[in-house]
């Protein structure tokens, strides 16, 4: 027998697997893209709360799933032309349901926007429908059905072609964490079910990475062996998706979150997450910052540095004949009109289309009196100015005079537009308006609706002033002793009595407290009016229909608490009895709740913060007792309405306007305040802010007053001698707003939306949280960023360090087949640099020496094969665009 020779090289061992078969393949896969298809857009959607219908959309996913998958998986070389036959009724499907799919995309843009809006308090700009006239309009489920069901094949085929085809895990995962994205980077959090099951799914891809990615084989790297590929991707495989979801219903059912003790940072970082990560962090604003909600929940301390935010400067047409009229003026950036016991909303937008289609635009309501049924002795002389520089707020803020004057045009040339019935906003979303001119009026004086009706009729018709009366009221007959005449009163005797008769009328139909506001012009009075104050007249009246039916309601779960407290404090409506018939009603039970917040109440600017959940309004009135302006604004917001008065929440600043020249507004000066609603002055603002040395915008003047102004500020009495609100009486039955006419009945409570997930504009600064130092915050993000950059220049390092061990190892066979590998990735970036040609043929002639010859390539052939990549990495960094350059560079190629 011949003796075995001993220079016997044996070939690398070879591992020869049983293909699992396509069914299994195919089963595998799917199982993956459903589960990130899942949890993917189930993060979208539901984070937006966009109206689909699941059992439509999984069929559609599971088919679109299905077959994608099937072409991806398929062996044969002409699988593209059955792919292509996929895409071609994708664009069937897209040209018949262009329309649906269109208004869907709109629709979930309109959402996104409007959650953004809420986060940010910007309000930003919203898509039209476009709609074809005459034709019938789907119902906005089945738009978007339609827009979501043409997504899912361009998803799930893109999905299955990174997973099975390319194997390439690196791509669902971020694809899948867009749709998280879009939410999360403004602190829009999905529904748990979703995200748990996108997190699953990222899980098992981590799990089985080793598995799906590479070639079919055995690969050898440092003398250790793996087997990746379509191989592995067997159904039992799978196993580890149950287990994975077994353990983390395991840790959140013995290990709930409230439990964890987490360090300040991740505390922060995980506040962050839910109440003002992302994008909403950078963009929050102060008080009077905003122009599209007040987050009340997340109200904290609050602290000034004194920076001036406004520059102001009035001109006025002529001087006052007191000083005091010319103090100060309130210039509004935002007005909050549904209380949902968390935030000031806007109107819902039903009744925003109401609003927009009322002949009235309430902004211009004073001046329009002004100009058509001025009264000489009732409405305060003065118009004025007012330039106004932007330094440091909102810049998407107009912060507007109630006498505002201005005609649209003129707004509209400066780039500012009227928001529904209550302020301004800037036009450019990019620019915003950083200085403009307004031309206002001074506000009246108190003044019903109906006496402004009167007093014009009567002077239209017999040139008769009428002038307010300081006696008290006969009560006998009906504003008879309200006006005295200055002239003679027989000629005007037969109209101001038909007048008080229809007023009469009117009022025992609508009940004892009727309001006077809701007064209508009998018909054969209203030929008294000129024509212009006849189309003014009809025009209020529909606006003051509407406001009783918007701005009247309150929450039904406090009815019962307000009504106890306005009994607890004696704060009760004026009736026709009271001595203060002569004054707007709004005006004084708001001047009687200065005095309960003046009495017993704090002024603080680090109150007590609710608990969550809790409503913000009924812990400040029955718990704190203490908070700054936002508080006790929206607690008597809140006691009006109760009451019967309409009243609106309002915020922006309070400047000096008695001051020439240009006049510092600084940051301290951002109050927020009360509007009521007097049908013949329009909306008015009340100040119901105790005085406070913290508190200037409160003053006359919008300045502290001299001497100690601690001393001057009025001291609230100690808790123990507040009024105990009385039990809840079982039997209590809510008042109902009364109506005006025997044919008008008031509007149903608009229903406010779902308060989104707390965060947004107010607050004690970009803090992490109500009390919490605002630096955690920055910092935490810039450690974020520190890291992000750290972990990719370590992954660099590590990449290039690994591959220049590879090449520069004493075997220099195994070396040259990490260079050959290495190559082939650098040839294929190079056919981003353009035409390319075939890769050179002593490349693969190398390599295939190097693997199966048994003499060792010489260093020079090694040489020639590290020089090429020399070469081709040179050619990349000069000729690749500049982001794949970029992306290049951080994978450690270049």
């Amino acid at each position: 027998m011949e003796k075995a020779p001993q220079n016997i090289q044996l070939d690398r061992p070879r591992l020869l697997l049983t293909d699992g078969g396509p069914l299994r393949r195919w089963f595998f896969y799917a199982v993956l893209l459903l589960l990130g298809g899942l949890g993917g857009w189930g993060c979208f959607i539901t984070a937006f709360a966009l109206p689909v219908t699941p059992a439509l959309l999984g069929g559609v996913g599971f088919f679109c799933c299905a077959f994608t998958l099937w072409r991806q998986l398929d062996t044969r070389k002409r699988w593209w032309s059955v792919s292509l036959l996929g895409w071609v009724a994708w664009l069937f499907a897209l040209l018949f349901l262009f329309d649906h799919a269109l208004h869907g995309a709109v629709r979930t843009l309109n959402a996104m926007l409007d959650l953004y809006s809420n986060k940010l308090s910007y309000d930003l700009p919203t898509l039209t429908l476009p709609y074809t006239v005459g034709v019938p309009r789907p119902s906005p489920q089945e738009e978007c059905d339609a827009f979501f069901a043409l997504l899912f094949y361009p998803f799930f085929w893109a999905m299955s072609r990174m997973l099975a085809h390319y194997k390439n895990v690196l791509g669902p995962f971020a694809l899948t964490g867009t749709l998280l994205v879009f939410p999360l980077s403004f602190s829009i959090l999905p529904a748990g079910w979703a995200f748990g099951t996108l997190l699953l799914f990222w899980c098992v891809l981590l799990f089985t990475t080793s598995i799906i990615t590479g070639r079919q084989g055995l690969l050898g790297r440092h003398n250790r062996y793996r087997v990746p590929g379509i191989a592995s991707a067997r159904p039992a495989a799978l196993l580890v998706l149950p287990l994975l979801a077994l353990c983390m219903l395991a840790v959140y059912r013995f290990a709930p979150p409230e439990t964890y003790a987490r360090p300040l940072l991740v505390e922060d970082l995980r506040y962050m997450v839910e109440n003002g990560f992302g994008a909403a962090a950078f963009i929050r604003g102060g008080q009077g910052n905003s122009n599209r909600q007040v987050q009340l929940n997340t109200m904290g301390s609050r602290s000034y540095t004194g920076e001036t935010i406004l520059q102001v400067k009035f001109d006025w047409q002529q001087p006052s004949d007191s000083g005091l009229f010319h103090s100060k003026e309130y210039l509004k950036s935002f007005v909050g009109s549904v209380y949902t016991g968390q935030s000031w909303e806007r109107l819902p937008d039903e009744s925003r289309r109401e609003a927009d289609a009322l002949p009235l635009q309430a902004q211009n309501q004073v001046a329009r009196y002004h100009q058509e049924m001025f009264l000489d002795t009732v409405d305060r002389q003065g118009g004025y100015t007012l330039s106004l520089r932007n330094l440091g707020a909102n810049p998407r803020c107009v912060y507007i005079p109630y006498g505002l004057s201005s005609p649209a045009d003129a707004l509209a040339g400066q780039g500012v537009q009227l928001v529904e019935d209550g302020y301004a906003k800037s036009a450019s979303f990019l620019t915003g308006a950083g200085s403009y001119t307004l031309d206002a009026v001074t506000l009246p004086m108190g003044v019903s609706y109906f006496s402004r009706i009167a007093a014009t009729a009567v002077f239209n018709q017999y040139g008769v002033s009428l002038t307010p009366s300081t006696g008290s009221a006969n009560s006998g007959t009906l504003y008879s002793g309200v006006y005295s005449n200055n002239q003679t009163a027989g000629a005007s005797t037969g109209l101001w009595n038909q007048l008080v008769n229809g007023l009469s009328a009117q009022a025992e139909a609508g009940g004892d407290q009727w309001p006077e506001d809701l007064y209508t012009v009998p018909a054969d009075a209203l030929a008294s009016l000129q024509p212009q104050q006849q189309v003014l007249a009809q025009a209020v009246e529909a606006y003051n229909q509407f406001v009783y039916r918007h701005y009247t309601q309150i929450p039904p779960e406090l009815e019962e608490f307000l009504s106890r407290f306005r009994t607890a404090y004696a704060l009760h409506p004026y009736t026709r009895d009271t001595d203060y018939r002569y004054k707007d009603g709004a005006v004084y039970f708001a001047g009687k709740i200065q005095e309960v917040f003046q009495s017993y109440f704090t002024y603080s600017l680090s109150p007590p913060t609710p608990a969550a959940g809790q409503d913000f309004a009924r812990f400040f009135l029955e718990e704190s007792h203490e908070g700054y302006c936002v508080h006790f604004a929206t607690a008597a917001v809140l006691l009006l309405r109760s009451a019967g008065y309409p009243a609106r929440y309002a915020e922006g600043y309070v400047v000096p306007s008695r001051l020439s020249g240009w006049v510092d507004v600084p940051d301290y000066n951002s109050h927020a305040w009360v509007e009521v609603y007097c049908g013949g002055m329009g909306w008015i603002p009340v100040e119901v802010t105790p005085a406070s040395a913290d508190n200037p915008a409160v003053y006359y003047d919008a300045a502290l007053p001299g001497g100690n102004a601690q001393e001057r500020a009025p001291t609230p009495q100690p808790a123990e001698t507040r009024p105990t609100l009385p039990p809840p009486d079982p039997d209590y039955q809510p008042q109902q707003v009364p109506t005006a006419t025997p044919g008008y009945q008031p509007g149903a409570a608009p229903t406010p939306a779902a308060p989104p997930a707390a965060g947004g504009s107010h607050g004690a600064g970009p803090s992490a949280g109500p009390g919490k130092p605002a630096w955690p915050v920055p910092l935490a993000l810039l450690g974020l960023l520190a890291a992000a950059a750290g972990s990719l220049l370590l992954f660099r390092w590590a990449r290039i360090r690994r591959r220049q061990k590879a090449l520069s190892q004493r075997d220099r066979d195994q070396a040259a087949l990490g260079a050959y590998a290495f190559l082939l990735r650098l040839y294929s970036w190079e056919a981003l640099c353009g035409r390319r040609a075939p890769p050179p043929t002593h490349w693969k002639a190398l390599a295939e020496k190097a693997r199966f010859s048994k003499a060792m390539l010489t260093p020079e052939e090694l040489a020639q094969l590290t020089g090429d990549i020399a070469r081709l990495q040179q050619k990349l960094r000069v000729q690749l665009p500049l982001p794949r350059k970029a992306l290049c560079w951080a994978c450690g190629l270049i």
